[in-house]
């Protein structure tokens, strides 16, 4: 990652409300960092199900950030990571090149998501995981202005 890049991120850490932008995992009460696992880019029929097997063998919980046309593809396993307690969220429609998807079609593929997940667990995704963490600042008030929590990594 660039300079400019981690400059422009800390700096929303610091501006921006935990609801709308995660940088970082959770912490303890007393401020000591936990660690959050994540998931994206499935469901896999491979992957998945020996995933949920050993998370549920340990009794941990983690976010799935599941791509909608792999959800359409493997409804199933959808409920399945629902039903084990775990979260699911948004990874966009079709995990599109960033730098290739205009702001519009981006968001429009973050509805579709949407609504595939609810129709699938019943419930509202309120967290996206832009594609390889990339956005812009078209992408990003998109997301804010549909009440999104935005979930990169360190």
């Amino acid at each position: 990652m660039n300079v400019l890049r981690q400059l422009v991120k800390g700096v929303l850490a610091a501006c921006v409300k935990r609801e709308r932008l995660l940088l970082r995992g959770p912490r303890t009460p007393s401020g000591r960092p936990r660690i959050a696992l994540t998931f994206d880019d499935g469901p896999s029929p491979e992957h998945t199900p020996p995933l949920l097997d050993l998370l549920d063998s340990l009794g941990l919980k983690a976010t799935f950030f599941v791509i909608g046309q792999r959800a359409e593809e493997h409804p199933e396993i959808i409920r399945r990571i629902a039903a084990a307690g775990h979260e699911v969220a948004n990874h966009t429609y079709s995990h599109s090149e960033p730098s290739l998807t205009p702001a519009g079609m981006f968001l429009d593929e973050v509805r579709r998501t949407d609504r595939i997940l609810l129709s699938l667990t019943g419930r509202v995704t309120s967290t996206v995981r832009p594609p390889k963490g990339e956005l812009n600042w078209n992408k990003l008030r998109g997301l804010w202005c549909e009440r999104k929590t935005v979930a990169l990594w360190n």
